[in-house]
């Protein structure tokens, strides 16, 4: 997945090995995504004021089953959700994730391991509205509003035999009716 503004990014960059301040570029999309990038404090940077989202995002572990890799018995991976996720994930949905109870078993992070995790969004409207970027002024259309919320949780297997592609229907259809404006998923990643 692309990250956000690296076309800005990159030619901010140009501009700066060639010497010059990309501030005071003439491209004004460009000019504003600085401004944006060197000043944390700026307003651009606080979440819109119809969200709920707080600044400050408390995490919790979570512990799962890997696809990629064969863990010891009772040796779980440990991975982080916020509190926001969990408090916001149906039971059903989950139950479908794999979220594994500690007790007597043992949990470890690895740094090789990033789990695949599954996104959902509430809110989205039949038809999308214009909007204008806080930190570039760009125009662009969306379906959904700043109040509208969204959700990352980690997911990992159930069975010795699950596959990535099995769970992920799963946790599709353990989402309640109706189902949220979307739902996508991103695979485990694993480094040997």
């Amino acid at each position: 997945m692309p990250k956000p503004f690296s076309d800005l990014e990159k030619r901010a960059i140009a501009i700066l090995a060639s010497g010059g301040n990309p501030a005071n570029s003439a491209d004004l999309e460009l000019a504003r995504y600085w401004q944006w990038k060197i000043n944390p404090s700026s307003s651009a940077h606080d979440l819109p004021a119809t969200s709920t989202r707080t600044t400050g995002r408390k995490k919790d572990p979570v512990y799962l089953l890997p696809f990629a890799v064969i863990l010891a018995t009772d040796v779980l991976a440990k991975v982080q959700m916020t509190r926001r996720t969990a408090a916001a994930l149906p039971a059903n949905v989950k139950t479908a994730c794999g979220h594994e109870v500690l007790g007597s078993k043992s949990g470890y992070r690895f740094r090789s391991y990033k789990p695949a995790y599954v996104y959902w969004r509430t809110g989205a409207s039949e038809t999308s509205d214009p909007r204008t970027s806080r930190i570039t002024g760009r125009k662009y259309k969306s379906a959904f509003t700043a109040g509208d919320e969204g959700f990352l949780a980690p997911f990992g297997k159930t069975a010795s035999t699950d596959t990535e592609g099995a769970k992920q229907e799963a946790i599709f259809a353990a989402f309640p009716t109706p189902k949220p404006a979307l739902i996508t998923f991103t695979p485990e990643k694993y480094r040997a």
